[in-house]
């Protein structure tokens, strides 16, 4: 299994995902976008099913949100896939990684078992529960998803493996040079801090008045 990880996080897509500014942010927001259209089109669906908005017809609601669930979790599956490669490794080890992976095999089972038109023949108590279920999962598939990027050591920039820093590398450099520069000024001289105004502007203070 190892060799097998090892294989993906050297592959070319991966060694180019590490290796470019782009593509690696990129490749991230079509996953959040992926999750967001999931999330957003299982929520009202699930509600729905739960018993809220009984007075609009269970049809539309399964005719306009499936779809956009479908493209959402193709999308945020397909990118996920690409950010695993980064860094198979490190992901195939997190138990919340793997709890995360797990989840989402029982969410597309249930959305499975819900799918066509056995739906409207399941007895509501029992839909209720489909739909409760549905929710809860899919909402820990996303909170799992978000502590995973969190908990893990993130990959090096791409600009620093070819030696070039990023451009947030050079403005936190920069800035954490001026703050050590402050302080230090700060220690010799209280006053440090208004005196560059005085002297940056290149003007004198205005003579009394005669």
């Amino acid at each position: 299994m190892q060799d097998l990880l090892a294989g993906i996080e050297a592959s070319a897509i991966a060694t180019h995902l590490r290796a470019s500014r782009w593509t690696y942010p990129l490749v991230n927001a079509a996953h959040i976008l992926g999750v967001a259209l999931l999330i957003g089109a299982v929520a009202p669906l699930d509600l729905r099913l739960m018993g809220l908005w009984r007075d609009r017809p269970l049809e539309i609601f399964l005719a306009v949100l499936r779809p956009v669930a479908a493209v959402g979790a193709a999308l945020a599956m397909l990118a996920g896939a690409l950010l695993f490669a980064v860094k198979a490794r490190d992901y195939a080890a997190m138990p919340l990684f793997q709890a995360k992976m797990a989840l989402i095999a029982l969410g597309l089972a249930n959305a499975a078992l819900l799918g066509g038109s056995r739906l409207a023949a399941i007895a509501p108590a029992r839909r209720r529960l489909a739909g409760a279920l549905s929710l809860t999962i899919w909402i820990t598939v996303l909170v799992c998803g978000r502590l995973v990027g969190y908990l893990r050591r993130p990959p090096r920039m791409p600009a620093q493996a070819l030696g070039k820093p990023s451009i947030s590398y050079r403005f936190a450099n920069l800035e954490s040079s001026q703050r050590a520069r402050t302080r230090a000024r700060q220690k010799k001289d209280p006053r440090a801090l208004r005196a560059p105004f005085g002297r940056n502007c290149g003007r004198a203070e205005p003579a009394a008045a005669q």
